[in-house]
C-alpha cells in the first residue's frame, strides 16, 4: 500500500489548498497550471483518503485531551492505535487511574479503550486546547485493511533494518504523513539523508532536511534541552502533562527525526540518550542490524513484502512510498505551488481586471469608461442601456452567431426538470448532479448514484478506452471486471433509451472502440459554448448578443460544480472541475464590469456574490464587488463586503491578498460622496 488514509487525506487537503491559492492569484483568462491528466500518484492519494475517519479520529482524541484537562490529569500513553473503519481502539502502554475520565473511549479490558461515536464532542465545543497526540503516525495495515499507528513519544525510537532503498521507501510515507497531519497543530520533522526537495515543494511548515546525523543530533539535544526548562518552570515531568494542563507551552509542540542515513552504536547511544520519559521527541532511523538497536522501542525490518509483527497487533505489511509514485508527488505539488497561470486561447478574450490606480480615486459621480471592453467603447455598436438593476436585456437579433447555440441549452432553460421519457436526456453538474429526463427511480436501488456518474464521465470523459472507464468509475473500490463494465454499460443503455432516429445515446461498442455517449446535452458544454461566443461578440463590438449569451451561460449555474457528488465518487473529475471553477468565475468577473460600465451596481454586486458561493477565496471577485459599491457611494455595502472577505480568509486559513488590501485601503480612505436621491436605493 502506497499511502496510508491518514496521509493520503493530509495530501488531498495540502493539495486543495495549493490550487485554491492558485485560483485565486490567476489571472483572468487564464487557468492554473496541473497535469494534463491525473498522475497515478494523485488517483491513489484521492481513492485512499479517509477524510472522514480522520476527522473521527482527531475529535475523538481531542474530546480525550479536554475531558482530561479538565479533571486535571495525565493523558493516557497510547502505544498504538487500529483503525477500521470507523471503529477506533487505543492500545494503551500504562495503567490508567479509575478515576480518570477517558471518555469517548470506553474499557474493554486489557489495557485496550474503544471509541463509543455518540460521546464524541462537536467541533465547536472542543476548545483551543493543543493537539493531544501530535506524533501518531500509520506504521501499516492488517490483512482486515485496518490501519495501525504507533505513538513516537510514546515509543522513543524505532530501528529500521534494511537496504537504504527499503528504508527510504518506509520513511518517506512517514514523512508525508506527518508533514500533513490534522492529529498536530504543529511539530518540526527532521529528515536526514533523503528527500531533500520535499520541504519546499510540501510547503507545510513541518520539514526540515538535514544532510547529517550530527546535525539532527545537536538540533535535538536543543530541543531537548528547550523542553526540559519549560516542564521544569511549570513543575511538571512529561510534555504529555504540559498538554493535558496546557500549560508550558514550549513542551507542546514534538521533534521526529526521520534518518536514512545509519546510526552507529554512540550514535544511536547518544540519540536514546535525548529521549528519555519527558516527551516531545521521537525517531525512526536505519540502523545496521538489529544487535546495534537493542534498547530501541521497536526494531522493524523495512524490506518490501515482509510482514512484520507488534505485540499484541496482527501482522502487519508497513506503509511505504516507492520512487516512482513519489516522483509523481514531487510533479504534481511542484505544478500545485506554481502560481503564475497560463493563457488558455479559449479564454484569451476575457478583460483583464481595470486600473484602478488613477490620479483621482472614482465614485459613481467621476466612474471612467470602462475601456478594457471594447464592446462597450466601439462606436459602431450601441452601449449597453442605462436602465435600473431589475431591467432585462432585449434579445439578441437572430446572427449566425445566436443560431450555434444547441437545441439542449435551449431546450434545458426550465427550473424544473422533465421526467418525460421521450424527452431528450441532459446533464448537469454545475450544482447538484443529475440527469434531466430520465427518473432514477427507474433504475435499481443501489446502482441510481453510480449509473449517474457513468453517464457524467461518457458525455464528459475525453472518448474514454474500457480500462480507462473500469478504473474511474472503481475508484476507491478498484477498478471494475470486463464483466462488471459491460453489465453498467449496459444497464445504462437501456435507461437513457434512444433518441428521435431510433439510435441508443449509449452506443454498443465494437471491436473494441472507446465509449461515449451522444447527442445529449451537458450544461458545462453549454456553459463553455455560450460564455466563449459571448466573450467572442464583446471583442467584436456586439455588446447586446455578448451580455445576453454570458447571463445565459451563468444561468446554467446552480451551486458549486458536483456538488452533491459523495466523498468517494467523482474522483476523475478533480481536473476538469477546476476549469470549471474558473470559467465560473471568469464569466462572473466579466458581467459585473458589465453591469458597473452601465451603472448597474446591484446587478454587479448580485453576479458577483453568486460567483463568490461557487469559489469563496476569489479575491478577483472581491475586488469587483468593492469597486460596485465604491461607485455606488455605499461605505455601508463596502463594509459588508470587506466584512464577508474576511471572515472568508479566516475560514480557509489565508492572508489578504496585496492587490485587495491596498484597493480597500484606498476605497475605505476616500471620502465618499452620497448619493443624493429621493428615491431609496437597493444599495
Amino acid at each position: 500500500m502506497l499511502y496510508s488514509g491518514l496521509a493520503a487525506s493530509g495530501l488531498v487537503g495540502l493539495l486543495a489548498m495549493k490550487r485554491l491559492i492558485q485560483q485565486r492569484r490567476r489571472k483572468p483568462g487564464q487557468r492554473i497550471r496541473m497535469p494534463e491528466a491525473m498522475s497515478d500518484s494523485e488517483w491513489t492519494i484521492r481513492t485512499s483518503e479517509t477524510p472522514d475517519v480522520a476527522e473521527l479520529l482527531d475529535r475523538s482524541l481531542r474530546t480525550l485531551g479536554k475531558h482530561v484537562c479538565e479533571a486535571g490529569g495525565a493523558l493516557p500513553r497510547i502505544r498504538g492505535i487500529k483503525l477500521h473503519d470507523r471503529d477506533i481502539e487505543l492500545f494503551l502502554s500504562d495503567d490508567i487511574p479509575a478515576a480518570l475520565p477517558t471518555s469517548p473511549f470506553q474499557s474493554a479490558g486489557e489495557g485496550t479503550l474503544v471509541l463509543d461515536p455518540e460521546q464524541v464532542l462537536p467541533a465547536d465545543e472542543l476548545g483551543e486546547g493543543p493537539a493531544p497526540y501530535p506524533t501518531l503516525v500509520t506504521l501499516g495495515s492488517a490483512g482486515d485493511r485496518s490501519a495501525v499507528l504507533v505513538d513516537l513519544e510514546v515509543v522513543g525510537t524505532i530501528g529500521l533494518v534494511g537496504s537504504p532503498e527499503d528504508t527510504v521507501e518506509v520513511l518517506t510515507a512517514a514523512a508525508v504523513e506527518l508533514a500533513t497531519s490534522r492529529l498536530a497543530d504543529h511539530l518540526d520533522i527532521l529528515v536526514v539523508g533523503f528527500v531533500p526537495e520535499l520541504p519546499a515543494v510540501l510547503s507545510s511548515g513541518r520539514l526540515k532536511y538535514m544532510s547529517t546525523v550530527a546535525d539532527a543530533l545537536a538540533h535535538l539535544e536543543n530541543h531537548a534541552r528547550d523542553v526540559a526548562e519549560s516542564l521544569a518552570d511549570a513543575e511538571l515531568s512529561q510534555a504529555r502533562h504540559a498538554r493535558a494542563t496546557a500549560v508550558a507551552e514550549g513542551a507542546w509542540n514534538p521533534v521526529v527525526l526521520l534518518s536514512v542515513v545509519a546510526f552507529d552504536n554512540d550514535q544511536f547511544a547518544a540519540l536514546q540518550a535525548l529521549i528519555p520519559g519527558q516527551g516531545a521527541l521521537g525517531a525512526m532511523v536505519r540502523v545496521p542490524g538489529e544487535g546495534t538497536a537493542t534498547t530501541a522501542g521497536l526494531v522493524l525490518p523495512a524490506a518490501s513484502g515482509e510482514l512484520v509483527n507488534l505485540p499484541g497487533v496482527a501482522p502487519i505489511a508497513l506503509h511505504r512510498v516507492t520512487s516512482p509514485s513519489y516522483e509523481e508527488l514531487l510533479d504534481d505539488f511542484t505544478a500545485a505551488s506554481d502560481v503564475e497561470s497560463i493563457p488558455d486561447p479559449r479564454w484569451r478574450d476575457v478583460p483583464p481586471e481595470p486600473d484602478d490606480h488613477s490620479e483621482h480615486p472614482e465614485t459613481h459621480a467621476s466612474r471612467p469608461a470602462l475601456v478594457l471592453l471594447p464592446a462597450l467603447q466601439s462606436s459602431k455598436e450601441p452601449a449597453l442601456p442605462q436602465n435600473s438593476a431589475t431591467s432585462t436585456p432585449a434579445e439578441p437579433a437572430k446572427t449566425p452567431e445566436t443560431s450555434e447555440l444547441t437545441e439542449s441549452s435551449q431546450e434545458n432553460e426550465a427550473t424544473e426538470p422533465s421526467q418525460d421519457a421521450t424527452a431528450t436526456p441532459y446533464i448537469r453538474v454545475l450544482g447538484r448532479i443529475e440527469v434531466q429526463g430520465r427518473d432514477v427511480n427507474d433504475l435499481e436501488p443501489g446502482k441510481r448514484g453510480l449509473l449517474v456518474e457513468l453517464a457524467v464521465f461518457l458525455r464528459l470523459g475525453e472518448n474514454p478506452s474500457g480500462e480507462q472507464l473500469s478504473r474511474a468509475l472503481g475508484g476507491a473500490r478498484g477498478a471494475w471486471s470486463a464483466s462488471t463494465r459491460v453489465s453498467n454499460v449496459s444497464r445504462l443503455r437501456a435507461w437513457l433509451g434512444k433518441d428521435s432516429d431510433g439510435n441508443n445515446y449509449v452506443p454498443t461498442q465494437r471491436n473494441r472502440q472507446i465509449y461515449s455517449i451522444e447527442n445529449i446535452g451537458c450544461d458545462w458544454t453549454d456553459f463553455e459554448n455560450l460564455a466563449t461566443r459571448g466573450l467572442r461578440a464583446l471583442a467584436k463590438g456586439n455588446a447586446e448578443v455578448g451580455e445576453h449569451d454570458l447571463q445565459r451561460a451563468f444561468a446554467l449555474v446552480k451551486g458549486r460544480p458536483f456538488a452533491s457528488a459523495g466523498p468517494d465518487r467523482y474522483v476523475w473529475a478533480e481536473h476538469i472541475k477546476q476549469e470549471m471553477i474558473a470559467g465560473i468565475v471568469d464569466v462572473a468577473h466579466v458581467l459585473a464590469l458589465i453591469n458597473l460600465d452601465a451603472g448597474r451596481y446591484a446587478a454587479a454586486r448580485t453576479v458577483v456574490t453568486k460567483g463568490l458561493d461557487i469559489e469563496p477565496g476569489s479575491e478577483l471577485l472581491y475586488r469587483d464587488w468593492f469597486r460596485a459599491e465604491h461607485q455606488a457611494g455605499n461605505r455601508q455595502g463596502l463594509n459588508d463586503a470587506a466584512e464577508r472577505l474576511l471572515r472568508s480568509l479566516h475560514d480557509l486559513g489565508l492572508e489578504m491578498e496585496p492587490e485587495t488590501a491596498e484597493l480597500l485601503d484606498r476605497y475605505l480612505n476616500n471620502p465618499f460622496q452620497e448619493r443624493k436621491s429621493s428615491r431609496p436605493t437597493s444599495l
